[in-house]
């Protein structure tokens, strides 16, 4: 007898199935839909990422800056320690008679960063051309390191910057460090200022005279990127964060305290 079962699967193999999409080849470019859910996904991605990265890049800017005014005031305190106490002079007006903190004055006037030799190289105006009147400043030796004098908010490309005749340094010591020109060439000893007095601010940024030199009062500091808080390098080595709002009545103040600090002065102004 013939054996007539036959396998469902002969019948099947030959039937013909669902269809099948093609392969995409390589390289196929994707369609239009396609293209758009991509955006749509990066987009999402962004909206949520971007608040979030702000956030952090705040307090590290902050770090830095802060880092950058601590490197100021180790600097100024072993510039003091080699000169029999004497605070390194601060860069005030006129008259130029002696190298500053941050540059030689006794050219006239604050290196200017867009003219030769500085526009090639813009450390000579920190550490000196090699030219009589161009020796550097005098905390530069303690510190070798032009990033260290800005802080990373101090924005190099908008109209206040470029007017400024300071672009060294988005710092300035307190004037008090001469008097507010009473001995102007000359400085106070480290020893005649409270610990907690303000040595260095961070400069009013759209505040055009705050940056006449490497020097400031009180009232040109103060400032603004890092809102609501500034910072401020003491003479005792630390760095300070204090609230603009209470910053501003400091600066203020018709009498002595710690922004206006001048020892020879008895309201400190």
């Amino acid at each position: 007898m013939m054996n007539l079962c036959v396998p469902i699967s002969t019948f099947t193999d030959n039937l013909p199935g669902p269809p099948r999409r093609a392969p995409r080849k390589s390289g196929a470019a994707f369609t239009l839909f396609e293209l758009l859910v991509v955006i749509a996904v990066l987009a999402v991605l962004l909206a949520t990422l971007l608040p979030a990265l702000a956030r952090q890049q705040g307090p590290a800017q902050r770090t830095v800056c802060g880092d950058n005014l601590r490197r100021l005031m180790q600097a100024t305190t072993m510039y003091a320690t080699d000169s029999r106490d004497y605070l390194p002079e601060p860069n005030w007006n006129a008259p130029w008679t002696r190298r500053g903190w941050l540059y030689d004055a006794r050219g006239g006037s604050v290196p200017n960063l867009a003219l030769a030799p500085y526009n090639v190289n813009p450390q000579l105006a920190y550490e000196g051309n090699g030219t009589p009147n161009n020796q550097g400043g005098l905390l530069w030796p303690y510190l070798k390191d032009m990033a260290g004098y800005r802080c990373p908010l101090d924005l190099t490309n908008n109209a206040a910057w470029l007017s400024r005749a300071n672009k060294l340094s988005s710092y300035n010591m307190n004037g008090a460090v001469c008097g507010y020109g009473t001995i102007s060439g000359n400085s106070w000893r480290l020893s005649q200022f409270k610990p907690s007095a303000f040595c260095f601010v961070q400069g009013l940024e759209l505040l055009s005279f705050a940056w006449n030199d490497g020097a400031a009062l009180p009232d040109e500091g103060g400032s603004r990127v890092h809102s609501p808080m500034t910072p401020v390098g003491t003479f005792g080595g630390a760095v300070d964060w204090w609230s603009i709002v209470n910053y501003n009545k400091e600066a203020t103040f018709p009498g002595a305290n710690l922004a206006w600090c001048n020892p020879g002065s008895a309201n400190g102004h």
